[in-house]
């Protein structure tokens, strides 16, 4: 589980500037760093890769990560992808196929959490705080991982990680991404990276059940 959501007050001074954005204030402080290991790096860069080849042009993808957390330290391990479909313009993750996939990667990986989910794309939008909410199911206070497979800037490492918090503006409850500090793991991973791809490819192009009910 990572860090708990938390409740911040935000002054009328503030609001203009941060009423229709889903980033917190500057001066929230994080409560949780992030190492992400290659694997997950790999695997979203591989997602991403496949599924512009499939479909004949860059399109979001979406995933969970999965991995430890040791106090206010979050290792993100792995990850695998989520089937998703859209209801009125939403994206809706399939509860489902989540669950089927949580039971195959524990009897693999029986010491890693679902510690949150992973997207595509620059910066989060109102949609990836819909989308958070339904993750907020599956742990309550979750990870998003971004990355930006489109970014040029070659001296700019393309992922950021949020987590969220509950914010108050004009007298209602807001919830809004805080950006956190991470760290990029080095290790070897070309033998579990082969595996893993294999597991995804079998499994990532189901129907979404949510949108067939």
């Amino acid at each position: 589980m990572a860090g708990s959501s938390s409740v911040a007050s935000t002054s009328i001074m503030d609001i203009d500037g941060y009423k229709k954005s889903v980033l917190a204030p500057p001066g929230t402080v994080p409560s949780v760093h992030v190492n992400a290991h290659p694997l997950v790096l790999l695997n979203i860069s591989e997602h991403w890769t496949r599924t512009r080849a499939q479909n004949g042009r860059p399109q979001t993808v979406f995933g969970a990560v999965i991995g430890k957390q040791t106090g206010r330290l979050v290792e993100l391990l792995n990850s695998y992808e989520l089937v998703t479909c859209e209801v009125g313009g939403s994206v809706i993750i399939d509860d489902a196929y989540y669950q089927m996939k949580s039971e195959q990667f524990k009897q693999v990986f029986p010491d890693f959490d679902m510690l949150g989910w992973y997207s595509t794309g620059e910066d989060p939008t109102d949609a990836d705080i819909k989308i958070h909410k339904q993750i907020c199911q599956f742990n309550e206070s979750p990870i998003l991982f971004r990355m930006d497979p489109l970014l040029r800037k070659s001296e700019t490492v393309p992922i950021k990680c949020y987590e969220s918090v509950i914010d108050i503006i004009e007298g209602e409850a807001v919830m809004l991404f805080v950006e956190l500090n991470y760290s990029l793991v080095t290790e070897v991973v070309l033998v579990q990276s082969n595996y893993l791809n294999d597991f995804n490819w079998k499994s990532s192009n189901m129907p979404c059940k949510s949108c067939n009910m």
